[in-house]
């Protein structure tokens, strides 16, 4: 009796020995479940990623356009002004750059002054912060803008004087590329979806197209003297 009782106790211990791991058809049905949940997270959140760099590009031409409809239908002088936006709230890390449109107005309406003007934010439109975007380049006319800070000045003659075209780079954070283009007669800016990445290239602003094909380079034919 207690040669069987060994016998049967060893056996269901190998039993339950056996059944305590995972078989290699149980691991490859969980690799499967896995992949397959990894192939619709992923897309999802890359897509949710684009979408938000796409609102944030999308808000700079808005912006581009208010500036070159004012430049085109009023006298009023506007500036597009993009750079970082301090601290965020709390003292923690920077806060998002972003862009600005600023209006030249009169400090003292009562004064005759005529340096009594100066550049104020614009009430009547909304900031343009780059979240989950960053700028890579930009030009003005054939001139290269600093991709951290500059300042783009439209004269507001009611479109007596000519202004050079916009360009900008822009890539998400789902490595999409977008170009924000304001052609110097237009007064809409418009978006063109670049794809994905630059796949390891380098793009300098002299590669972006301005939309404006009466732009010369005054520099490059000896005329730097002569007035733009």
């Amino acid at each position: 009796m207690n040669a069987c009782a060994t016998r049967s106790g060893g056996a269901s211990a190998r039993g339950l020995a056996r059944r305590g791991g995972f078989t290699f058809v149980e691991i490859i049905v969980v690799i499967v479940i896995l992949t397959v949940v990894a192939g619709m997270v992923v897309p999802r959140l890359m897509s949710w990623k684009s979408r938000e760099g796409e609102q944030s590009v999308r808000a700079v031409a808005d912006m581009l356009t208010a500036a070159a409809k004012r430049d085109t239908y009023s006298t009023q002088r506007t500036m597009l002004e993009f750079g970082p936006s301090g601290r965020g709230s709390g003292g923690g890390e920077a806060a998002a750059p972003r862009f600005r449109l600023m209006v030249l107005r009169v400090a003292d309406v009562g004064s005759f002054d005529p340096g009594g003007e100066g550049w104020v934010e614009d009430p009547l439109t909304p900031i343009a912060a780059l979240e989950g975007v960053s700028l890579r380049s930009a030009t003005a006319g054939v001139m290269d803008l600093d991709p951290r800070r500059f300042q783009i000045e439209f004269p507001g003659a009611g479109g007596t004087q000519g202004r050079p075209g916009i360009a900008m780079l822009f890539q998400d954070n789902a490595d999409q590329l977008w170009l924000v283009r304001l052609p110097s007669t237009a007064t809409r800016a418009e978006v063109v979806p670049l794809g994905s990445g630059l796949n390891g290239r380098s793009m300098s602003a002299r590669d972006l197209p301005t939309g404006d094909p009466y732009a010369i380079d005054l520099d490059a034919s000896g005329r730097r003297d002569d007035p733009w």
